[in-house]
């Protein structure tokens, strides 16, 4: 199955229950199909949500009604910044995005980033 996400090309896609089904040769689990939950990863636990997380997709959408499931690529640079998930997919305060963006407008200033320097 994680072949399948790691030749996947796009910023994001969606996919039926029954299509993930089959890319992944296992049914989905009465509990994947109720429990929210069951759809990301879980510490100590190889689960179906390792293969897309691991090629760097998240769960944009998930429509349990029409059985369907919307991926969408993370975000990285060259240096594979990893951006909390929380800022992808739940709203901040507009005060709190403003400060974020003043302070990594910062750290490209300050550090020569963009500029012929590796960012050293």
């Amino acid at each position: 199955m994680q072949d399948y996400f790691e030749k996947k090309r796009g910023k994001e896609f969606s996919l039926t229950f029954a299509k993930l089904e089959k890319i992944s040769k296992h049914p989905i689990s009465e509990a994947m199909r109720k429990d929210r939950n069951r759809w990301y990863r879980r510490k100590g636990v190889n689960t179906m949500p390792d293969a897309w997380e691991e090629e760097g997709f998240y769960i944009e959408k998930l429509d349990f009604e029409k059985e369907i499931v919307v991926f969408k690529r993370r975000v990285t640079g060259k240096a594979k910044l990893e951006v909390p998930k929380v800022l992808l997919e739940e709203e901040i305060n507009v005060h709190v995005k403003e400060e974020i963006e003043h302070y990594l407008r910062w750290i490209v200033q300050a550090k020569g980033i963009g500029k012929g320097s590796r960012g050293a």
